[in-house]
């Protein structure tokens, strides 16, 4: 069973917004390494096994380029 938003919130003793956790499990972008720690000791996960995936995430970032710039 998934736990519920405010279930994560009060298991982070609200120290997340709930923004943040929105953030985190819909995006867009990636959260903080804060934030993802903290929900990860929240669902009893792994910070040492998240940490080089959120590495990961944040090394993929995105850039958009106007149509203009391929002439």
């Amino acid at each position: 069973m998934i736990p519920s938003a405010e279930t994560i919130l009060a298991s982070t003793q609200n120290t997340i917004a709930a923004a943040d956790l929105r953030q985190a499990l819909e995006g867009p972008g990636t959260p903080t390494w804060l934030v993802v720690r903290t929900i990860t000791n929240a669902l009893w996960g792994l910070p040492d096994l998240t940490l080089p995936l959120w590495r990961s995430a944040t090394a993929c970032i995105e850039t958009s380029l106007r149509a203009e710039a391929f002439g």
